[in-house]
């Protein structure tokens, strides 16, 4: 499970788009799960994107699009093949199902792009945390640390 709240920015380029990401041990550069900003229709930063491995190949989809100018809580629970979505509060948004999804490197760390966007409230779980309006809650609370 990985949760946080994002505060888009309206930039138009960014060096390194990741909100996070966590490399597979195998390579370096290759990137075993990441969610990242891509650019919508009006070129704004605010589209959310998961980066992935399977056993076979590497996949990215898109979660969804984000309001620019606010708060926003975004939970992500890898349950075996099953990724759960969960946008802006705890109903569920979207569910991906991917075959032979590949587990994160429990000795690579989670790292942070240099994204259009600020972060707060950060947290990761190795096991299945799905949302409650309680911890929906606490997480929309944005006087944690904020990386720019």
């Amino acid at each position: 499970t990985y949760s946080f709240s994002v505060y888009i920015k309206e930039f138009t380029s960014a060096t390194d788009p990741y909100i996070f990401f966590r490399n597979t041990s195998e390579m370096i550069t290759d990137k075993n799960i990441g969610v990242k900003l891509a650019k919508d229709a009006s070129g704004i930063f605010n589209t959310l994107y998961l980066d992935y491995c399977t056993e076979l190949n590497t996949g990215t989809s898109k979660l969804a699009t984000l309001p620019v100018g606010q708060w926003t809580t975004v939970i992500i629970t890898v349950n075996g093949k099953y990724v759960n979505v969960y946008v802006g509060g705890n109903k569920l948004t979207l569910q991906l199902t991917i075959d032979n999804l590949k587990i994160p490197s429990k000795f690579e760390p989670i790292q942070f792009g240099n994204m259009p966007a600020y972060l707060a409230n950060f947290s990761h779980s190795s096991s299945v945390i799905e949302p409650s309006p309680s911890f929906v809650e606490y997480l929309t609370k944005t006087d944690g640390i904020i990386i720019q």
